[in-house]
C-alpha cells in the first residue's frame, strides 16, 4: 500500500496529538512507514497503535498514549490501565462506579462503564478517546476537548477509525 504524503502527515498529527513522548512516537511511526511496501497489508489504525502503545514499560514512568484493554477486562482493570497513562486527568475520581458489580462484569456491559467515565472526563475538559482495534480489545486514551476536532479531522486524513466516547457535553 502507497501512503500518500497527506495521509502520512495526518498520522503523525495523530501521534502528537496523544503521545506523551512525541519524538519516540514519530520515530516508531516513521519506522513503520519505512518498511510498508505496496503489496504489504497496512492498516492506518495498526501504525497508530504501534506508535502509542507499549513504549519502555521498564521505564518510570511507563510512557504509552494509549492503552489497550481486552474485551474481557472488567472495570478494575480498565481503570487500573487508565491510571498508568501519563495523560491520566488529574481530579479524576471513581466513586460513581458500583464495584460490586465487578463479579458479575460482562463485556457487553461495556458501555455502561465507559459512557458515565467518560462523562467524568468531560466535565475535567478531557475526552476518552480509542483507535480502533480489529480483534477483541480495545484502546482507550485520553485527549484534551479542545484538541478533538483536529483529532477528528487527521483521522479522516489518516483514513483510520477512531472513536470519541460521549462527545459533546456530558449528560446530568
Amino acid at each position: 500500500m502507497i501512503i500518500g504524503e497527506e495521509q502520512r502527515g495526518a498520522l503523525f498529527g495523530i501521534v502528537e496529538l496523544l503521545a506523551p513522548d512525541t519524538d519516540a512516537a514519530r520515530e516508531r511511526l516513521e519506522q513503520q512507514l519505512e518498511e510498508v511496501e505496496e503489496e504489504d497489508y497496512f492498516t492506518p489504525e495498526e501504525a497508530l497503535i504501534d506508535s502509542l502503545y507499549g513504549f519502555d514499560k521498564d521505564a518510570e514512568p511507563f510512557r504509552s498514549g494509549l492503552t489497550y484493554c481486552d474485551w474481557k477486562s472488567d472495570p478494575s482493570e480498565i481503570r487500573d490501565y487508565l491510571k498508568d497513562l501519563p495523560a491520566y486527568p488529574q481530579g479524576l475520581t471513581w466513586d460513581w462506579w458500583n464495584w460490586s458489580t465487578d463479579q458479575e462484569w460482562d463485556s457487553s456491559d461495556l458501555q455502561d462503564f465507559l459512557w458515565p467515565l467518560a462523562d467524568r472526563c468531560l466535565e475535567l475538559g478531557v475526552s476518552l478517546v480509542g483507535i480502533y482495534v480489529d480483534g477483541d480489545g480495545y484502546t482507550l486514551g485520553f485527549l484534551s476537548t479542545g484538541k478533538i476536532e483536529r483529532f477528528l479531522e487527521l483521522a479522516t486524513l489518516a483514513e483510520a477509525q477512531v472513536h470519541v466516547h460521549r462527545p459533546g457535553t456530558p449528560m446530568p
